[in-house]
């Protein structure tokens, strides 16, 4: 499916699409940044409580640790996406 864009857009796109993958990753990556708007102040201190909590409950037994390919296979059963 070919969407209709701006000629410069579409220009800018077109060039884009001639850089590496990990090139237009790092792109695609700052352009979703750049539609963000500020970052939530709170952000950074909520997830510290949580890692803190999850570092707790590993360490204390409440829950246990399961390795990727099981993690895996407990998200998306047969339709596993393959590795990458």
């Amino acid at each position: 499916m070919k969407l209709v864009m701006d000629p410069e857009v579409q220009r800018i796109l077109d060039q884009a699409n001639l850089l590496p993958p990990i090139l237009r990753a790092g792109l695609a990556a700052a352009l979703l940044e750049s539609l963000d708007g500020e970052p939530d102040p709170d952000a950074a201190r909520a997830w510290k409580v949580e890692l803190d909590r999850r570092q707790a409950d590993l360490k204390e037994g409440r829950v246990r640790a399961v390795p990727w390919d099981e993690a895996r296979k407990q998200m998306f059963g047969d339709a596993c996406p393959p590795e990458s």
